[in-house]
């Protein structure tokens, strides 16, 4: 399993000094490491901005690399107040 967790930076608010990061290539890059490795499963963790508004078209975009590399992408919005203890 290859797991993976981008920063909220993309589609929520930017930090002190980071607004010059290109935050959005990383996906890229981690789905570059997923085609290279080819895990069985692999798990990437983002903020709920991807899956509402106009962040949506990225959202296709991953989905899509994901298929062309044979994986099923399944798309779940988790509210993380109600995970664990």
């Amino acid at each position: 399993m290859l797991s993976y967790r981008q920063s909220s930076l993309i589609f929520g608010h930017l930090r002190k000094g980071q607004a010059k990061q290109k935050l959005v290539d990383l996906f890229f890059d981690f789905l570059d490491v997923v085609e290279k490795l080819r895990p069985r499963v692999v798990v990437a963790e983002n903020v709920r901005g991807m899956i509402i508004g106009l962040a949506k078209g990225y959202v296709s975009l991953v989905a899509k690399r994901f298929r062309e590399m044979g994986y099923e992408p399944q798309l779940f919005r988790l509210n993380s107040a109600t995970m664990g203890n």
